[in-house]
């Protein structure tokens, strides 16, 4: 069947760039194309990894996989990579054993960049916009943290004060642990010019020189602005890291 598939899952802490790994992995042969890009002003990565991020909630695999008439399957040529936090894996352990699902976990243990990490969370997670969906509301903004703060009327004010008491109050853990069958790579060690290489190594995998040199030039997009201006205040990492 031309439909069947395998699963990998990019997994780890918020801001650990699991879309960008899975992005850009859809842009080599014999992965599932994920139609990656990089929103400019933030640096998250978009795409249809994101689709697979419902297994966080305890969305079962195998109905995400049938909006897109796919079928797991282990002797499958062609792998999704999809994106998440590894949340209720334990659920996929019969499909990790039959090796139809494969989980990629991106360490953040003693990182070196636990400020630059907690940031981009921050960013990418409450500073987007759903562009897309603004076509649906007269072109007006639509941000992703509306979802987060889940009221109506939502102001600028409100959701300033929102991201302020976040930076308040999260700490983010960066020691993981994951409980099924993985695969390893840290965060360190690929977020660096040739880090795909390592990837690739990783996962017994080859791609092109070419789409090596793609990973070190968009390397520069996915860091988010040490300064941004949204909902008319001055966002700056330095009031919040050293």
């Amino acid at each position: 069947m031309n439909n069947q598939i395998k699963v990998l899952l990019a997994i780890g802490v918020g801001g650990a760039r699991m879309d960008f790994v899975a992005g850009w992995l859809g842009l080599l042969d014999n992965f599932l194309n994920n139609h990656w890009s990089i929103d400019i002003n933030t640096g998250c990565s978009a795409g249809d990894q994101w689709s697979l991020k419902p297994l966080d909630s305890g969305f079962p695999l195998t109905e995400i996989l049938n909006t897109k008439k796919l079928v797991l399957s282990n002797t499958s040529r062609l792998t999704w990579a999809g994106s998440g936090h590894g949340v209720g894996l334990d659920k996929l352990l019969p499909q990790i054993n039959d090796n139809s699902v494969q989980i990629l976990h991106i360490d953040t243990a003693n990182t070196r960049y636990k400020n630059r990490i907690a940031w981009e969370f921050h960013v990418k997670t409450y500073m987007k916009q759903d562009r897309d969906k603004m076509v649906y509301f007269g072109g007006k903004p639509v941000w992703n943290i509306d979802k987060i703060i889940g009221a109506t009327n939502i102001t600028n004010t409100d959701r300033a004060n929102y991201l302020i008491e976040s930076f308040q109050r999260y700490h983010p853990s960066l020691d993981k642990t994951v409980t099924v069958p993985h695969l390893n790579i840290h965060y360190d060690d690929i977020f660096v010019p040739g880090g795909s290489k390592i990837l690739c190594q990783t996962l017994a995998i080859d791609a092109p020189e070419r789409y090596h040199q793609y990973w070190d030039d968009m390397l520069k997009y996915a860091l988010s602005p040490a300064e941004l201006t949204v909902w008319d205040h001055l966002w700056r990492y330095s009031d919040y890291y050293s």
